[in-house]
């Protein structure tokens, strides 16, 4: 008897072999764009409600984090970039009201968006070195000596668990931003990043690596197939709204859409002795306002920061009769009118507008200069250069072609495009007024800033052969004169290019 008592002793004293697990919450966002006032969207129940706001994100925040400690669950709170541009408040602070926001939810990391670079990179990283007191990562982000920009990566101990934490930006941020604005940086690939710093990041031997990246949902599954070792990507740049988490070979992808209309949950059950995940589920909390409470201390802050904003853009400024609608990737009548306003008020042959470079539709009604600062939140000075006849061919074959740029709408211009035949040869009937192109001929063309400094990418023609005439003058204030002007806005529109 006392030889079974002593085997049982042993079998308790014994260690367990069962696989053993640690939770951890990862709560996330990205692209928040400085949506600090909620918008009325069109919302996953298929009805209008209002979405987003700082004061109701926080909130949603707040309450995951509570969740998790009742439950003495780690967790982290992570941000995917682009917080800044998208509403006056950011372009009026040059992204200090976001900052200052982002350090009252103080997240464990966060990386940057290539619009967090749209007030130069000066500016942003004195507001880094100043004013954030959150950490920033970023790994292929350097100065012309090799140093890095900001931290290429951190490492967090959360609970029992500790956390490799990389950040990523675009490749492609010259084609994107600016040059001006990042004048100075350099920009390595992606994979050349996590080549050197995997290794750095795995000598800490940590629980769980994170790729915190803005590169979009392409790009991350691109990496996760070549780097097995990265646990998660936490993305942002796509605004893709991810309801099921993606898995790309070993790794978990996770976005949560844009401008704080969700709040991503991921809940991941980690084996700490193997450092890998056994289970993991996801949620994106949608931050409905009727059903959330808002923080009222951050309500208060911001109506505070908006009240001279509301005071200098309330005004109305014109009345539009048919709602304009808004595209990234085929005419729209916004873009038709904007477009025309840059020809006909500068007196030019064509106006050009890139359809990236336009933010928000907007309803029939009375039009307010808040209105067009949310439609145009960049404020690119518009300029004007001249292109002979062939150039313009030029470009828009290239525009249309295999490998073209970014899609825009022409206005002074209308052309057919016939997408059966090789690339060169898909334009024809080009008129200008009504007019045949003459290929001899010079053309004028008003556009912004940004179109002028990336006409290669988007026109194949070469910058340095163009000469810019500097206007002086602001996409918005060009287009809120021509409204007032205007006063009556019919929301009409012309299919400049008629395509079969």
């Amino acid at each position: 008897m006392k030889k079974y008592f002593f085997f049982f002793l042993l079998l308790l004293a014994a260690p367990s072999f069962a696989q053993r697990s640690v939770k951890l919450k990862i709560i996330h966002w990205n692209d928040f764009h400085a949506q600090n006032i909620p918008k009325g969207i069109k919302s996953s129940d298929g009805l209008q409600h209002d979405v987003g706001g700082f004061a109701y994100f926080k909130a949603v925040i707040d309450s995951l984090k509570q969740i998790a400690s009742a439950h003495n669950e780690p967790y982290l709170v992570l941000d995917g970039g682009d917080n800044f541009q998208g509403t006056p408040i950011s372009g009026f602070t040059r992204g200090a009201s976001q900052i200052t926001l982002m350090n009252i939810i103080h997240p464990d990391a966060v990386t940057i968006g290539n619009h967090d670079l749209d007030y130069g990179w000066k500016n942003l990283d004195s507001l880094f070195r100043f004013k954030a007191l959150f950490n920033i990562v970023n790994a292929n982000i350097t100065h012309p000596n090799g140093s890095p920009f900001v931290l290429p990566y951190i490492i967090k101990q959360v609970g029992n668990l500790k956390i490799g934490i990389i950040g990523l930006i675009v490749e492609d941020l010259k084609d994107i931003t600016l040059p001006e604005r990042i004048k100075g940086l350099n920009i390595s690939s992606c994979k050349q990043a996590l080549r050197k710093y995997l290794p750095e990041v795995q000598k800490a031997k940590p629980n769980l690596i994170i790729v915190l990246s803005h590169i979009g949902i392409d790009g991350d599954r691109e990496l996760a197939k070549k780097f097995p070792e990265v646990n998660i990507f936490v993305g942002g740049h796509s605004h893709t709204a991810i309801t099921k988490p993606i898995k790309e070979n070993k790794s978990i992808i996770v976005q949560a859409g844009s401008r704080g209309q969700y709040v991503g949950d991921l809940e991941l059950s980690i084996d700490p002795d193997s450092d890998t995940i056994i289970s993991f589920t996801e949620k994106l909390i949608e931050t409905r306002n009727d059903i959330i409470t808002p923080d009222t201390t951050i309500l208060r802050l911001i109506d505070s920061m908006e009240a001279p904003i509301n005071a200098k853009l309330g005004q109305k400024i014109g009345i539009l009769k048919r709602d304009w609608k808004l595209s990234h990737k085929k005419y729209s009548n916004l873009a038709y009118f904007e477009s025309m306003v840059f020809r006909e008020d500068l007196k030019c042959d064509i106006g050009i507008i890139n359809y990236g470079g336009l933010r928000k539709p907007l309803a029939a009604g009375p039009i307010s200069m808040r209105d067009m600062y949310e439609i145009n939140p960049f404020g690119n000075e518009i300029v004007i250069f001249s292109v002979s006849g062939t150039e313009l061919k030029k470009a828009l074959e290239w525009m249309f072609g295999d490998n073209g740029g970014e899609s825009c709408e022409f206005s002074g211009l209308t052309c057919i495009l016939d997408t059966t035949k090789k690339e060169g040869k898909r334009i024809s009937n080009i008129l200008l007024f009504s007019r045949p192109l003459d290929l001899k001929n010079k053309y004028s063309i008003a556009t912004n800033i940004f179109i002028a400094t990336h006409l290669y990418s988007m026109f194949g023609l070469d910058e340095k052969m163009h000469t810019l005439q500097h206007t002086g003058i602001t996409d918005i204030d060009l287009l809120i004169a021509g409204i007032r002007k205007r006063k009556i806005i019919t929301g009409e529109s012309e299919e400049w290019v008629k395509s079969f």
